[in-house]
């Protein structure tokens, strides 16, 4: 029969692996009040916070009558005639994730998808089963061959996980005001970091014993879950109204569509 290589099978876990995601990101999405979830979270907390969210073209008028009612005690900011405007277009803002934190989450996303792959050729070589040491081999590379550098290279990216999950969370963590969500994914994702490398480590210590095998699999899933989740709230946080500041200045009730 046919046998395929180890690099074809390690391809296997990433197709796992991104159909899992997947569908989960699709519940997550589809979940009842799973899309509106989030934006009515993001008008609580500004509301607490001294802001309230952009208004919807069907809610100006209201929104209008309430402006005229409310007492001016926020700052003009932005140089908007309305107290009212200027907070909800501060509010549009401040919701926002940066683009750097965006773009973080996809590296982090696809640095997973790579990682799982490396370790999945390790594992479907049985290279792994050659090594005793920890965090690094401690077998000489003119003994086992290229099999060492394979190691070494799955052991250092995982080495390079930790310093990108650290990196998230402190990224993450100024804009935890604004975005908890964001930032309890990134600190989920450092901990499973360090899951991920102890359960490698048990993973060494057993001479790859099969529940080790499992745990280590299991946890590289909830580490793909989670930054799917990131790359899904730090990309996709709905179609707002934005209030132009200038319109406002000129009494003008124009608004225009941003995507963020």
């Amino acid at each position: 029969l046919f046998s395929n290589p180890p690099a074809l099978i390690a391809v296997h876990l990433g197709v796992a692996l991104t159909a899992f995601v997947s569908l989960f990101l699709l519940a997550v999405v589809l979940s009842p009040g799973g899309a509106g979830r989030h934006r009515a979270a993001g008008v609580a907390r500004e509301q607490e916070h001294g802001t309230t969210d952009v208004p919807f073209r069907g809610q100006q008028a209201a929104a209008g009558v309430a402006r005229e009612q409310e007492p001016e005690t926020v700052p003009r900011a932005r140089g908007t005639g309305d107290p009212a405007m200027a907070r909800a277009f501060e509010g549009t803002r401040r919701q926002n994730t940066g683009r750097a934190l965006q773009r973080l989450s996809w590296v982090v996303a696809v640095y997973v998808y790579v990682a799982s792959y490396i370790g999945a050729y390790v594992a479907s070589t049985g290279y792994g089963a050659l090594f005793s040491g920890w965090p690094l081999p401690t077998e000489r590379p003119d003994v086992v061959g290229v099999a060492f550098w394979v190691d070494v290279l799955h052991r250092v990216a995982a080495l390079g996980f930790v310093g990108l999950a650290g990196a998230l969370v402190v990224m993450a963590r100024r804009e935890a005001m604004v975005r908890p969500d964001v930032y309890r994914a990134s600190v989920a994702m450092l901990g499973l970091v360090g899951l991920q490398a102890l359960s490698g480590a048990l993973l060494i210590a057993t001479h790859i014993r099969v529940w080790a095998f499992l745990l280590h699999v299991t946890i590289v899933t909830g580490l793909f879950v989670d930054a799917g989740y990131l790359v899904l709230r730090t990309t996709t946080t709905g179609r707002r109204e934005a209030v132009r500041p200038e319109a406002v200045e000129d009494g003008a009730t124009a608004v225009t569509p941003d995507m963020v």
